[in-house]
């Protein structure tokens, strides 16, 4: 039986709709379950193992469009960020002892949440609306385009909608604020999450 995806990925295509996982965890590594779970729900033991099969094509295919990559020394791991396939090939020093290398995965882990968290209160130290307010600006700005089927975006209509309107935000943050939506956008737009309009430079639309 061929498992519904979640209501959210409602229309997409299952190709897209992984597209848009590894969009949402821009910067992140995924193992196959990962995604299965973030497509489907959590699923019981033999469900899962019958997904596993099912998905291998669509993870091929969309590694061959050259959508996301496939970690070469970690099997069943994908992601959207290039850089990361480097730290993941990175071999440990031949001289190391377990202590040691348990000590740099400590460190790597370590360094990998610091940047994580350096990150996420770069992105809130403007304070978005209350509806976005726990979300990647990878995720609102997908569910803002996702709620506006059919109508012309743009970075600034976005971050209007993203923004709490009485904030007082300088020229050079506002300026910012929309350089990392256009960001956003012109990645879905490569990943086939929406479509740019003839004509309207910095438009987008959905369906």
């Amino acid at each position: 039986m061929i498992l519904p995806l979640l209501p959210q990925f409602a229309g997409l295509s299952k190709i897209d709709a992984v597209g848009q996982i590894l969009s949402a965890h821009a910067g992140q590594v995924l193992h196959t379950d990962q995604i299965i779970q973030q497509l489907l729900g959590d699923l019981s033991e033999a469900d899962l193992q019958a997904e596993r099969g099912r998905i291998k094509d669509t993870l091929y295919r969309g590694t061959k469009k050259k959508r996301w990559v496939k970690l070469k020394d970690k099997p069943q791991h994908y992601t959207l960020d290039d850089s990361l396939l480097d730290q993941a090939a990175t071999p440990e020093p031949a001289s190391g002892n377990k202590v040691t290398n348990t000590k740099a995965q400590k460190s790597t882990r370590t360094s990998q949440k610091t940047t994580a968290s350096k990150r996420k209160r770069q992105e809130s130290q403007h304070q978005w609306r209350a509806a976005y307010a726990d979300q990647s600006l990878t995720t609102a700005v997908t569910e803002i385009m996702q709620a506006r089927p059919g109508q012309m975006m743009t970075a600034d209509s976005i971050a209007e909608e993203l923004l709490e309107p009485e904030q007082a935000l300088s020229q050079q943050d506002w300026s910012a604020i929309k350089k990392k939506i256009s960001t956003v956008l012109s990645k879905g737009l490569s990943l086939q999450q929406w479509q740019r309009l003839e004509g309207q430079r910095g438009a987008y639309t959905l369906g």
